[in-house]
Protein backbone atom coordinates (compact mmCIF):
# COMPACT_ATOMS: atom_id res chain seq x y z
CA UNK A 1 0.00 0.00 0.00
CA UNK A 2 3.20 2.30 0.99
CA UNK A 3 4.31 2.07 -3.36
CA UNK A 4 0.25 2.69 -4.56
CA UNK A 5 0.66 6.07 -1.46
CA UNK A 6 3.74 7.42 -3.39
CA UNK A 7 2.12 6.42 -6.97
CA UNK A 8 4.75 3.56 -8.04
CA UNK A 9 1.67 1.58 -8.64
CA UNK A 10 -1.84 0.94 -9.10
CA UNK A 11 -2.98 -2.00 -7.06
CA UNK A 12 -5.81 -4.14 -8.80
CA UNK A 13 -6.94 -6.65 -5.67
CA UNK A 14 -8.37 -10.23 -7.21
CA UNK A 15 -9.56 -13.05 -4.91
CA UNK A 16 -12.96 -13.14 -2.82
CA UNK A 17 -13.66 -10.10 -1.70
CA UNK A 18 -15.37 -10.41 1.92
CA UNK A 19 -11.50 -12.07 2.67
CA UNK A 20 -9.28 -9.14 1.04
CA UNK A 21 -12.30 -6.35 2.91
CA UNK A 22 -11.38 -8.81 5.94
CA UNK A 23 -7.73 -8.85 5.80
CA UNK A 24 -7.65 -4.76 4.72
CA UNK A 25 -10.00 -4.31 7.59
CA UNK A 26 -7.75 -6.46 10.73
CA UNK A 27 -4.39 -4.30 8.76
CA UNK A 28 -6.91 -1.42 9.28
CA UNK A 29 -6.09 -0.27 5.35
CA UNK A 30 -8.60 1.71 3.12
CA UNK A 31 -9.39 -0.05 -0.18
CA UNK A 32 -11.47 2.70 -1.28
CA UNK A 33 -9.49 3.74 -4.07
CA UNK A 34 -8.16 0.52 -5.21
CA UNK A 35 -10.05 -2.21 -7.88
CA UNK A 36 -11.37 -5.49 -6.40
CA UNK A 37 -11.68 -8.15 -9.06
CA UNK A 38 -14.18 -10.64 -7.16
CA UNK A 39 -13.07 -14.20 -7.65
CA UNK A 40 -15.27 -17.57 -5.91
CA UNK A 41 -11.98 -18.58 -4.10
CA UNK A 42 -8.33 -18.09 -4.09
CA UNK A 43 -7.12 -20.22 -6.56
CA UNK A 44 -9.43 -18.59 -9.18
CA UNK A 45 -7.56 -15.57 -7.92
CA UNK A 46 -4.50 -16.88 -10.03
CA UNK A 47 -6.40 -17.58 -13.18
CA UNK A 48 -8.81 -14.03 -13.45
CA UNK A 49 -7.58 -11.90 -16.69
CA UNK A 50 -8.00 -8.25 -16.35
CA UNK A 51 -10.86 -7.34 -18.99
Amino acid sequence: MEAARVNLITPVLVGPEARIRAAAALAQLDLAPYEIVPTGHSEAAAAEEKQ
